[in-house]
């Protein structure tokens, strides 16, 4: 995810109306790399429709976006994929299918994180045993500090947060 966030950022796919900012049903914008499990699959198709096959700055990023993402998978990863292609193909007309990266970026978030109610369960988890993982890195504050910031990461990339960070660091 930082390699693409760098491409992004080197495209301007990730500027305030880029093309990794995508509106939720209630209006607000997302940025699909950093809040991606806050958005879900149906909201990210019916915002790539709305420019697709338009000739537009955003057609042409998104479809670089599918070419970007499909060329740094691996054969495992590409067969992973594959399996859900109906999710990152959409269809145009009556048979054509075209490529949409955003929901391509989408699935491969999906299918190599667990994107789910229990993984966002075990992150507040390992936040509220903050205390018990101290001692096994020797406490060393500097990687104390990045396992929470990691898992501080990975609740706002689900939409989450958690007001007790400090009680738990007690």
């Amino acid at each position: 995810m930082k390699n693409l966030g760098e491409r992004a950022d080197e495209f301007g796919w990730s500027t305030c109306g880029g093309i990794l900012h995508v509106p939720k049903a209630d209006g607000t914008m997302v940025n699909l790399l950093t809040e991606y499990g806050s958005i879900t699959l149906e909201e990210i198709e019916i915002h790539e429709r709305s420019y697709w096959n338009n000739g537009y700055r955003k057609s042409q990023d998104d479809r670089m976006l599918y070419e970007c993402i499909m060329k740094s998978l691996s054969t495992l990863g590409k067969a992973k994929v594959n399996i859900h292609s109906s999710d990152y193909k959409l269809m145009s007309g009556r048979y054509n299918r075209y490529p949409s990266g955003l929901c391509l970026l989408k699935v491969v978030v999906r299918e190599s994180y667990l994107d789910s109610n229990a993984m966002t369960g075990m992150l507040c988890q390992r936040l509220a045993t903050l205390d018990l993982y101290l001692p096994t890195v020797n406490n060393d504050i500097i990687k104390f500090n990045m396992h929470v910031k990691m898992l501080l990461k990975g609740l706002q990339a689900r939409g989450e947060q958690t007001l007790d960070l400090l009680t738990n660091l007690f």
